[in-house]
């Protein structure tokens, strides 16, 4: 059953998280940057780059400012974050990837996967510049709307298939749980009534030996002649000796006290014949029965003879 139900729960796992991937949206960003310094003409220069997050990230730049109108944000002031403390142009060129975080403005990163030497020569240019250079960005969302065959598109027959594997779950969970409780319930009903039949036999069985009589054997009294013959207990295979207490069962077979009352306690019957102790004192269920059919004939009987 578990085989069943661990896969179904992460398949829905699996199309939530394609769902809420979907539901961001966003597929790339444009950035169109304007750098104008005092005395020189405005540089333009465009890229492109992915949201990603700002975790573990090794090098980033860190643009502050303010954003104007909508999508217009201007630059105040350019930092570096690395965690190898290094500013050179170099180790900036060759380290892969440039990052930036547009403060206050995005909480991801944006990682720059169009052209990156443009911008590295003016982010670096703004923090060595004073402060009569002006730097602006503009920012452009992409958003993906064309199909894309590796992303799930949850649709509404999608939302139905999740609810309906999940109700699935549930309800064989549900049977699961139900089926151990009543199987518990069933084995405890039976422990109960074992328990039960064995302390009604023990109790049968104790009324039983009551009535067996119980004597005192004497090698030179001859008046059991069953002893002439009988002179080794059947349970512990010991020969009887003086003095020592036996128990006459309804067959005529005798043993050791000690020996045979442990044993009708557990058995009911006799080691050598299998005569059952309980004979006259419980009736069989085939007595019941019989008994029961008598009743209802001489009840009918009786009724066919009052109404003639």
């Amino acid at each position: 059953m578990s085989s069943i139900i661990f896969p179904g729960i992460l398949l829905v796992n699996y199309l939530l998280l394609k769902s809420h991937t979907y539901a961001q949206g966003i597929s790339y960003i444009n950035l169109h940057f304007y750098y104008k310094e005092l005395f020189f003409d405005v540089k333009e220069f465009k890229t492109r780059g992915l949201l990603i997050s700002k975790q573990h990230l090794e090098n980033v730049y860190i643009l502050s400012g303010n954003l104007w109108g909508k999508n217009t944000f201007n630059i105040s002031k350019v930092t570096y974050k690395s965690s190898f403390n290094l500013m050179c142009d170099t180790c900036l060129g060759k380290s892969g990837r440039i990052n930036i975080l547009l403060s206050d403005i995005l909480d991801n990163c944006i990682q720059i996967i169009g052209p990156q030497y443009d911008l590295l020569q003016y982010l670096q240019k703004f923090m060595n510049s004073t402060k009569t250079a002006i730097f602006q960005c503009t920012i452009e969302f992409i958003y993906d709307e064309t199909p894309d065959k590796d992303r799930f598109h949850l649709s509404k027959t999608g939302l139905f298939g999740i609810i309906f594997l999940t109700t699935c779950i549930i309800l064989t969970l549900l049977v699961c749980v139900g089926w151990l409780v009543i199987s518990y319930y069933r084995r405890l009903a039976y422990r109960r009534m074992k328990t039960k039949l064995r302390k009604a036999l023990a109790h049968s069985v104790q009324q039983a030996l009551e009535t067996s009589p119980v004597i005192i054997f004497d090698s030179k009294n001859n008046d059991n002649p069953n002893l002439d013959t009988e002179t080794i207990c059947a349970i512990c295979l010991d020969t009887f000796s003086d003095n020592e207490k036996l128990r006459r069962l309804q067959c005529s077979h005798y043993y050791h006290v000690s020996c045979i009352d442990p044993w009708l306690i557990q058995h009911q019957s006799c080691p050598l014949c299998s005569q059952s102790v309980l004979d006259g004192l419980i009736p069989s269920v085939s007595e019941q029965v019989t008994t029961r059919e008598n009743t209802q004939q001489r009840s009918r009987s009786s009724s066919d003879l009052e109404h003639q």
